[in-house]
């Protein structure tokens, strides 16, 4: 919904931010690697310490004791350039002497983890508790909404359910019970691959799940393999087939493409970046604005550089993997923001826009957890803003802040162009909030799951294996191993995304105390700091509570705020 882009006068030339057009067509980035941007020792040394983990958990295959004495040497004081060079060296080595071939079982899946613990969700990978599960607690829980159109259910379809024998399609639908995850639209542009070793195959299916009378907990009900396909209901209790396993193998390798693509890269990654350059650009570093959102831009545009130089490049680890061309991808998420307006990224109206208003009929640990930190950020930001502007007519006298929205905005700027106007309080409020709940909590929820659940190959597939027609006639565990990927894909994906899934860098919230300073009004900020620490100190508690009461697999941590950064720094 990007029509009508003001234009704004952006000056590109002097200094080292600057937008750029052509890594992401035509999303704006940032036009090269400024110095500023290069990361920290810390970070350094937080990353080299997780790698550290997976080069011990692949030294019985491909990391000598060479390597780990290099990584140890490095952790003291990294370099920018010797910290890249040795990565690139040590992925080279886990990329390219993995165990190859075909897996005999699944049990060459879990012999990977060597060192590194097997994930609980393992255990669970025909589950179907745990496939509907997934979708309110999983890598990708913002990807299902509420299903108006129940499509091709029929009552007789889902009475044949057990957990629905008594119930009815109307009914499932007008009471809110019915929901879908639907890949179709989204993944359509999606070209399937061959890199590095052969035909992959982007699956579109669409699945519903169901609320049983009674209960809080989805159910699956339904799969659509893709429109050719023959629509699956799912089995009677203790009564799977290896055809029911294989459609389901179908949504859990869409489910991944549509979460590495869309929410992960193209929902925070890509969404963030044009804000940042805006902020160096427009705003003197003492702004208040400058000053609440720099904390949450912190190695964002390190990593979004160094994402798009290797790891989402031709040959890159999302190349190897990923189902699409590493160009359809990009045309996928680049597509996603074009799409769809800012106000998607208001935590609230967002739910509400996919039916999931005031309440909901199901246990839905994410929205719980994201309303609670959306509803503690914008409290913070609203009263951090009241510190400097009485009302609205002093946001709309601000010539630095409607310099840098209108630059957001511009075609020849961040090309943000449904980012609204800022004329009121609650207007840059919102906005603010949204930006940082992106930068922080979002892309938590989509980054660091993946340690838990997509290391395990089998249970998200970044493409299938075979054609989805093979796919879908599936009778045996041998047929359906055959979807999987080899074992030196699955090696890499242990690899990349366990090292993803375990680098936190900095804390929501935990600002350096001198931060604000230069504003003059510091001790009026760290009260109201104060206030958003124990508010976000009371949602860590709820989140335990509730944690404590499930088994270890069904547990939903990914928005304590203790372990959620103040930006996209991995």
């Amino acid at each position: 919904m990007q029509q009508s882009m003001e234009t704004a006068t952006v000056d590109q030339a002097p200094g080292p931010y600057a937008y750029d057009y052509d890594a992401v067509s035509p999303l704006a980035m940032q036009k090269g690697l400024p110095r500023e941007e290069l990361p920290s020792h810390a970070w350094m040394r937080e990353v080299l310490t997780v790698v550290m983990a997976v080069a011990h958990n692949q030294h019985e295959a491909n990391i000598e004791r060479a390597d780990i004495a290099a990584l140890n040497a490095q952790r003291a004081n990294p370099s920018a350039d010797e910290f890249m060079t040795l990565i690139r060296s040590l992925w080279r080595r886990l990329t390219t002497t993995s165990p190859t071939g075909r897996p005999q079982s699944v049990d060459d899946y879990r012999a990977q983890f060597r060192t590194i613990p097997l994930p609980p969700p393992a255990n669970l990978l025909h589950d179907d508790d745990a496939f509907a599960w997934w979708r309110v607690r999983g890598t990708n829980p913002t990807a299902i909404r509420q299903a108006i159109d129940p499509g091709p259910l029929t009552s007789e379809g889902i009475r044949s359910v057990s957990a629905f024998v008594d119930d009815d399609l109307d009914a499932l639908v007008t009471s809110g019970r019915l929901v879908v995850a639907d890949y179709r639209e989204t993944l359509a542009d999606l070209e399937p691959s061959s890199y590095p070793g052969g035909p992959k195959y982007a699956y579109r299916p669409v699945a519903w799940f169901g609320v049983p009378k009674g209960s809080r907990r989805l159910t699956p009900i339904a799969i659509l393999p893709d429109e050719a396909g023959s629509l699956q209901y799912a089995p009677p209790a203790g009564k799977s087939s290896w055809a029911w396993n294989a459609v389901k193998t179908v949504v859990q390798s869409a489910d991944d493409n549509h979460h590495q693509i869309i929410s992960h890269l193209s929902r925070t990654h890509l969404f963030v970046e044009p804000f940042i350059v805006a902020t160096h650009m427009a705003l003197p570093n003492h702004h208040p604005v400058s000053l609440l959102l720099r904390p949450h831009f912190e190695g964002t545009i390190f990593i979004n550089w160094s994402a798009i130089h290797f790891l989402v490049s031709r040959g890159g680890g999302v190349d190897k993997l990923q189902a699409g061309t590493i160009a359809s991808d990009l045309k996928v998420a680049a597509e996603w923001l074009t799409r769809n307006p800012f106000e998607e990224a208001v935590v609230p109206r967002s739910f509400a826009a996919h039916g999931f208003g005031a309440t909901v009929p199901f246990d839905y640990p994410y929205r719980d957890d994201a309303l609670a930190v959306w509803d503690a950020i914008r409290e913070w930001v609203s009263t951090y803003l009241a510190v400097f502007y009485r009302d609205d007519g002093a946001v709309q006298g601000d010539e630095a802040l409607q310099c840098w929205s209108r630059i957001v905005r511009a075609q020849n700027g961040g090309r943000v162009a449904t980012f609204p106007e800022l004329r009121s309080i609650t207007a840059l409020g919102d906005a603010l909030a949204a930006i940082i709940y992106a930068a922080s909590a979002l892309h938590a929820a989509g980054n660091f799951p993946q340690a838990n659940i997509t290391a395990y190959t089998p249970l998200a597939p970044g493409a299938g294996y075979v054609p989805l027609e093979e796919a879908i006639a599936v009778t045996t565990e041998s047929e359906w191993l055959d979807m999987l990927p080899p074992l030196d894909m699955a090696a890499l994906q242990l690899s990349l995304t366990y090292t993803l899934g375990n680098v936190h860098y900095t804390q929501l919230g935990r600002y350096d105390l001198p931060w604000f300073l230069p504003t003059h009004r510091n001790n009026e900020i760290q009260e109201r700091l104060g206030s958003f620490h124990h508010t976000l100190g009371s949602i860590e508690a709820t989140i335990n509570a509730r944690n404590a009461r499930l088994p270890t697999a069904f547990q939903y941590p990914y928005l304590l705020p203790s372990t959620v950064p103040q930006s996209i720094n991995i």
